[in-house]
């Protein structure tokens, strides 16, 4: 029988092994699909894509970004980058991130740094910001915060008990 490995060319199981919010995190950085200014702006979720880690005008937030010149990171960075040239004889001037992603050598030192930092997260700002977006206020006053699902459910409910009919 065919090893993981052979089937899906190149697998990797290190970060299968991590923990799931940094395992995620991982392979959304991975895929280009992770919360990072470019890519909200891109969906339509943020209407610039300016670095909110590091709030330099005019900086687009990039994965690039993001692991080689945001200040908000740079302890982590440097850490990164020395375990990175240990494994590979390369700095990161010689690194695109695709290329670090697609290093299987790579692995342990990116998960290290998506341990130490919140790359690839919202700052607690931006949460805020998008929390009166996915929240209900319920009749005692209080706002509750609610995932999409969650809001779509309690919509639900709310449209039929306005009609005299029992909840879903």
């Amino acid at each position: 029988m065919e090893s993981r490995e052979n089937v899906f060319g190149g697998f990797c199981p290190v970060p299968a092994k991590a923990r799931k919010g940094i395992a995620s995190r991982y392979y959304q950085l991975k895929t280009g699909h992770a919360l990072t200014g470019m890519f909200l702006k891109w969906i339509g979720s943020r209407e610039n894509d300016t670095c909110w880690w590091c709030h330099r005008p005019g900086i687009t937030q990039t994965r690039e970004h993001l692991f080689k010149t945001c200040t908000a990171w740079r302890r982590q960075q440097k850490v990164l980058w020395k375990e990175v040239r240990q494994q590979t004889r390369r700095g990161r001037d010689r690194f695109r991130i695709a290329d670090l992603f697609a290093d299987e050598r790579c692995t342990e030192a990116i998960l290290k740094f998506l341990e130490t930092t919140d790359v690839g997260r919202r700052a607690r700002e931006e949460k805020c910001e998008n929390r009166s977006e996915s929240s209900l206020d319920r009749d005692d006053g209080d706002v509750v915060d609610m995932g999409d699902d969650e809001v779509m459910e309690a919509e639900v409910e709310v449209e039929v008990e306005g009609t005299g009919g029992g909840a879903v």
